[in-house]
């Protein structure tokens, strides 16, 4: 996967719905910086942090990993996170809908979950949840809630677009 993007071999078969869902389809996370694939794909989502700012919409999205070599062959590598976006996508032009409407109305609703979303609206901004990253071996926020999840994205990701928000809660005596 250190490989020049131009370095490639055609692929012995179509991607099938099988490696999407398994996360075999041949893109994914690497987690090495300097390799000439990630920083291809550094503005992408599903190759990296989450960027819930990104852009693009769901064609955007598999127009962009079309251009793209393989980084293993279908079916034969478990890659993290990419398989998430490619199988929200495919779950949105299948209902006819954005994977936010989708998610709202099929699981959300349905199990009462009124706080989660793809993005936090102003008044619950507060209630966030702060993720944090490794910093040369201490960990960091990651992100300092300055509005990176405030409006609805674009792309709803399906590898890491629902921001954590708690819940205020009252304790009941007994």
């Amino acid at each position: 996967m250190d490989a020049a993007l131009c370095d490639t071999v055609p692929a012995r078969r179509p991607i099938t719905l099988e490696d999407v869902l398994s996360f075999r389809l041949g893109w994914g996370l690497d987690f090495n910086p300097e390799a000439p694939f990630v920083k291809a794909v550094a503005a992408l989502p599903g190759f990296g942090m989450p960027n819930p700012a990104w852009p693009g919409d769901d064609d955007s999205y598999l127009r962009a990993l079309g251009q793209l070599p393989l980084q293993a062959q279908p079916g034969e590598k478990w890659l993290y996170t990419t398989g998430a976006n490619v199988l929200g996508a495919l779950v949105a032009r299948a209902a006819r809908q954005k994977l936010d409407a989708v998610f709202q109305e099929r699981i959300f609703a349905p199990l009462g979950m009124n706080d989660t979303g793809f993005f936090a609206p102003a008044g619950k901004q507060n209630r966030l949840v702060t993720g944090y990253v490794n910093s040369n071996g201490d960990l960091a926020p990651f992100e300092p809630w300055n509005g990176f999840y405030a409006q609805r994205p674009s792309f709803p990701a399906g590898d890491s677009g629902l921001p954590p928000t708690t819940t205020p809660h009252s304790r009941a005596s007994c």
